[in-house]
């Protein structure tokens, strides 16, 4: 009958766990667990803070080295968190800890799946989840029995167990920073029984230090900001795990589960790997699931195959609005002001260099620690422990630093702090762009896309008209000054187009184009990325007067074939084959002036046949 009983708890949890609820859920939108939980890579070890400011600083490939060789080091699997090697000491206390948006609600609902499932944790006979949101729902006198909120027709087999058997037994609390009520100044006496009532915080409190059901399991997540708190409150030994995010195998399974669609998962994870900020931003597993559904809406709505992606700039913004929706709503890090501060210590640390903050710093700048993009960890300092913080990653102190002029609301001051950083991007005195590795440049790309009209409505404070109007005319004066050469080099040039494409404004970007007497690219390592924010600025104008780039390949010719042929003026080197000289002959359109064609390419003698009859019916020969 026992046995019974379990099984049919089993089934209720199994059904409860199956669905997942995205946060743009709509009813009867649920989507299959198994269509979207993705393996996550999980250390069980501290980073001391030089392994912590290179994964902050490095950027794509380079990142993905890191997290790889941290997992090679110290990676565990979800199965592994509760087994101990024969000197070590059973840890009965686990800490999952992982950034907001980084996955560890949902690692929690896989991990009960799968044990109703009996898939993983066969060693436990009963698993319960506590979620602290519902908790802080709570008032009055609860047992530990009230809290699992099972149906009572279980209650006396779990009291059995519990009582028993309670090694048999694990509890999993999902989300112990957002308690609202605190563990550490309890008056009234700890529960020692499962069925004994007491203040909800009391009870809790019992259960986390082991006053009550001693030999039992738990396993706890939080956010990296209360981590040390939760330490404290814990039974001992524990075992300390931190979510990292997704692998770049992982990051790809997961656009494949998404779309279910090996042509469109392939179309969109290839546009995020050639965007190094999207790629690197894309460790974080709600990043990844903004862009897919932005991805997914583009391929569904776009009735130009060839329209514009949103802009890295409005991918960052989704994100944040997400995170203050769902992961603050308590909190007053939800305020204006409280962004404010946060878009300040960003800006700060641009000014200084600084990835790593100490304690005092930000104190001094956040009235409340308990921010969503913020994360701490403990620094062995000597004899001492030290707390720093950090913004998830570089790019999103970058993102922050940018929105904090938005948010000044003198207008006089956002443009003058504005002035100098323009100022120290450019060198007006050599006519030279002095695009510095410190930042400076995604800072300006962010403050462009930012500047869109369709931003989010909270980033258009006073200062937001005048910023847009100061960011076009510092790009006009630039362009302006480089006049006296037809000819500009790729980096500024390339640079200057994403500036654009973040900018969104068409009637602008035409502007700029058209007003440009030569666009040169002169290497050949454009990512794909870079094709298409040229090809989007090309689609905004009339006509181009000349463009010359370097070692097109099949796949690029195709893409730009649109902006091609807008072109008056072209120098081309292609890398193609004989099934793409259609293409070719396609792009370069009538009335154009070829100063010069490179093919390197072993083409027949017809497909360099039909190229010359070509270019001589177009009499560009």
């Amino acid at each position: 009958m026992d046995q019974c009983l379990i099984t049919e708890y089993k089934t209720t949890i199994v059904t409860s766990c199956e669905t997942v609820r995205e946060y743009n859920y709509l009813p009867g939108q649920d989507v299959l667990l198994e269509n979207r939980y993705t393996e996550l890579l999980i250390i069980q070890r501290h980073r001391v803070p030089k392994e912590r400011e290179e994964e902050l600083r490095s950027r794509g490939d380079t990142l993905q080295d890191h997290l790889q060789n941290r997992a090679t080091e110290a990676h565990i699997d979800l199965n592994q968190l509760f087994k101990s090697n024969d000197h070590e000491p059973v840890r009965r206390a686990v800490i999952l800890q992982g950034h907001s948006g980084h996955g560890k609600s949902f690692t929690v609902q896989k991990i009960m799946h799968d044990w109703a499932s009996e898939l993983l944790f066969k060693d436990f006979s009963l698993v319960f989840l506590l979620n602290c949101k519902e908790l802080n729902l709570l008032t009055g006198e609860h047992s530990l029995v009230d809290l699992l909120g099972c149906d009572q027709k279980f209650t006396p087999v779990i009291l059995k167990i519990l009582q028993d058997f309670p090694a048999k037994v694990l509890f999993v609390i999902d989300g112990f920073d957002e308690l609202r009520f605190s563990l550490n100044e309890i008056i009234s006496v700890l529960p020692s029984d499962p069925s004994m009532r007491a203040p909800i915080e009391a009870t809790l409190s019992a259960l986390l230090k082991g006053k009550l059901l001693g030999q039992s399991f738990l396993l706890v997540t939080t956010r990296s900001t209360f981590a040390d708190k939760l330490g404290e409150l814990l039974k001992k030994p524990q075992r300390f795990t931190e979510i990292l995010g997704f692998s770049e195998d992982g990051m790809k399974e997961y656009f494949q589960r998404f779309f279910h669609n090996t042509e469109l998962s392939e179309k969109a994870y290839n546009h995020v790997r050639a965007n190094e900020t999207l790629f690197t931003s894309c460790v974080v597993p709600v990043i990844c699931w903004i862009v897919c559904t932005v991805f997914r809406e583009h391929f569904q709505e776009s009735v130009d195959a060839h329209g514009a992606f949103e802009t890295t700039s409005s991918i960052f913004m989704h994100f944040i609005e997400t995170l203050l929706n769902y992961h603050c709503k308590d909190s007053r890090c939800s305020d204006l002001t409280s962004l404010r501060s946060l878009c300040q210590l960003a800006e700060k640390g641009m000014q200084e260099h600084q990835v790593l903050f100490d304690g005092k710093k930000v104190s001094e700048v956040l009235t409340d620690m308990r921010n969503p993009f913020l994360c701490k960890f403990l620094m062995k300092r000597k004899v001492s422990l030290e707390t720093m913080y950090s913004f998830m990653h570089l790019s999103f102190q970058e993102f922050f630093a940018a929105l904090n002029f938005f948010l000044i609301e003198d207008e006089e001051e956002a443009c003058g702090k504005l002035q100098i950083l323009l100022k120290s991007t450019t060198d007006e005195v050599q006519f030279v762009w002095h695009i510095e590795g410190n930042g400076k440049d995604r800072v300006v790309q962010f403050l462009f896309g930012l500047s869109n009209s369709d931003v989010s409505p909270f980033v258009k404070s006073a200062s937001w008209v005048a910023i847009q109007t100061q960011l076009k005319e510092w790009l006009l004066s630039v362009i302006k000054m480089k006049r006296y050469s037809m000819r500009c080099i790729s980096d500024p040039m390339l640079f200057t187009l994403h500036c654009l494409y973040e900018i969104h404004d068409k009637d602008f970007v035409m502007h700029v184009i058209e007003s440009l007497e030569w666009i040169e690219f002169s290497t050949n390592d454009l990512q794909r990325t870079d094709y298409w924010v040229l090809l989007y600025c090309l689609q905004c104008c009339q006509s181009v007067r000349s463009l010359s780039l370097c070692r097109l390949t099949a796949e690029n010719l195709r893409m730009l074939a649109p902006g091609l042929c807008k072109c008056k003026e072209l120098r081309l080197e292609v890398d193609l084959s004989d099934a793409y000289v259609g293409d070719l002959i396609s792009a370069l359109g009538e009335g154009k002036i070829i100063h010069e064609l490179r093919i390197e390419s072993s083409l027949s003698t017809e497909s360099v046949e039909r190229i010359l009859r070509a270019l001589l019916k177009q009499k560009i020969l």
